[in-house]
């Protein structure tokens, strides 16, 4: 891959869980494509793409399929999260953390407006 974003900095876009992920990626694609954009979007790994073969099409399907099941913060078994100011593909454990910063902050706000 001459052009485009690389692996490095694809894996900077995104959650280290989905590192794996985007290493299968960049592993399996060999011709002269290029990688535009990565982002998390709706709780899953996007990959935005140009010169892609059809097999090459497959594997980046298959691994955005595979975010949808992995946290993007551990890489363990995940879930989707809708009910977060964000959706997200967490663990357990990771979904417990964001609940509890989501109400620390909530209750920041409510402070800070209390004191008004």
């Amino acid at each position: 891959m001459s052009k485009g974003i690389t692996r490095n900095q694809a894996k900077r876009m995104v959650g280290p869980g989905w590192s794996s992920i985007i290493d299968k990626i960049y592993d399996n694609i060999t011709s002269e494509c290029y990688v535009m954009q990565v982002k998390e979007k709706w709780g899953y790994l996007h990959f935005y793409t140009g010169g892609l073969t059809p097999e090459e099409e497959a594997v980046i399907d298959a691994a955005e399929k595979e975010s949808c099941i992995t946290c993007e913060d551990c890489g363990g078994l995940g879930t989707l999260r809708s009910d977060l100011p964000w959706v997200l593909t967490l663990c357990d454990s990771h979904y417990k953390d964001a609940l509890e910063k989501l109400n620390q902050d909530y209750k920041k706000a409510l402070d800070f407006l209390n004191k008004m």
